[in-house]
This record gives structure tokens, sequence and C-alpha cells, in this order.
């Protein structure tokens, strides 16, 4: 496993790492250093270990404040989801509605074509009775 010899605060120190690891380290110890550096005016002033320690607080802070964001998200995304199962439910009982709709419209189009047909039938039939009236009363003339 080789050693990565670096800077941490002001510090010289040897890290072991695994060859993958290497540029993910050399990031997270940047990114320590900014850290660290933000209580740069404290040197002196206050031992090294309260600045580590006041570091840390920010980090765990931070985290803190990610895991908040990230639980949120999760309901926002359970919501997200069951408003997405309640479109996808609704969407499909519209599609059944259409259906029985479209079927009800047929339906009524054969009714009144029946219908039409029917009102036919009796015009002939009051026409045959008509006609039959008309001969029955020429026979009595």
């Amino acid at each position: 496993m080789p050693t990565y010899n670096t800077k941490i605060f002001n510090r010289i120190i040897d890290i072991k790492y695994e060859k993958k690891d290497k540029d993910n380290l050399m990031l997270l110890i940047e990114n320590l250093n900014i850290r660290l550096n933000k209580y740069e005016s404290l040197i002196g002033k206050v031992n090294d270990y309260n600045i580590i320690i006041l570091t840390a607080l920010e980090i765990e802070d931070e985290l803190r404040e990610l895991k908040k964001i990230i639980s949120e998200n999760k309901i926002i995304q359970k919501k997200l989801e069951d408003k997405d199962y309640q479109i996808k439910k609704f969407s499909s009982e519209i599609v059944h509605l259409k259906d029985r709709l479209y079927k009800a419209e047929l339906e009524l189009q054969e009714k009144n074509k029946n219908e039409i047909t029917i009102e036919n039938e009796i015009d002939q039939i009051n026409n045959l009775i008509k006609n039959l009236n008309q001969k029955m009363l020429s026979i009595y003339e």
C-alpha cells in the first residue's frame, strides 16, 4: 500500500492509501485544508486541537443539513411517486370512461336508427290505413 506525504493544517503527515483512492484522497485533503484555513486567524490564539474541533463541528453541521435535505427530498420523492400513481390511476379510469362513453354513443346512434326505422314503418302503416279507409269510404259512396 503506497504512502502519500502531505501537509494538513501546516503539519506534514503520511497517509497510506490504495492506488485507486489517490485522486479522491488528494481532493479530500485539499477540501479539509480549505476548511482549516478559515480559522487561520486563530492560530497562536487557541491550540490546534480547538481549531480542528471547530472545523469538525462545521463539517458535522453541513453533514446534518445535507441529511436533512436528503430526508426532505425522500419525502418529496415519495409524494411525487404517490401523485404519479394517482395520475396513472386516473388516466386509466379516464380511458375506461371514454370507452364506455363511446359504446354508449354507438348504442344511442343504433337506437336512433331503429327509432327512425320504426317511425318510417309507422308512417307506412298509417298511409296504408289511410288508403284502406279511403277505399272503404269509396265503396259506400
